[in-house]
């Protein structure tokens, strides 16, 4: 009984931590590099002939590049967002009326 009850604090102990830590962000250029290469797998084995493996690796070969054009489509608004935010709050002071 002592055995299975230290087993089972280990594994919750486990689970704990494993839902507390955040998945890893890739950027775009490994995106790409992983959209590419489940292309080139996908190929290959529709080349030789294996179909199922042909198309489980294209599904997730257009996953991947899906995920790839929404990454490009958050760094591109995000980058717009922050050059109008800029622009409506400058850093300086900016006095409508000159003085003369």
């Amino acid at each position: 009984m002592g055995r299975t009850l230290v087993l089972a604090l280990c594994l919750a102990a486990l689970v704990a931590m494993l839902a507390q830590s955040d998945p890893a962000q890739a950027s775009v250029k490994g995106r790409k590099t992983t959209a590419a290469l489940l292309t080139g797998a996908a190929i290959y084995h529709l080349a030789k002939g294996h179909g199922p493996e042909a198309l489980v690796f294209t599904g997730g070969a257009i996953y991947a590049w899906d995920r790839v054009r929404q990454a490009k489509r958050h760094r591109v608004g995000s980058y717009h967002h922050r050059a109008m935010y800029a622009k409506r709050h400058r850093r300086h002071y900016v006095t409508r009326h000159r003085r003369r």
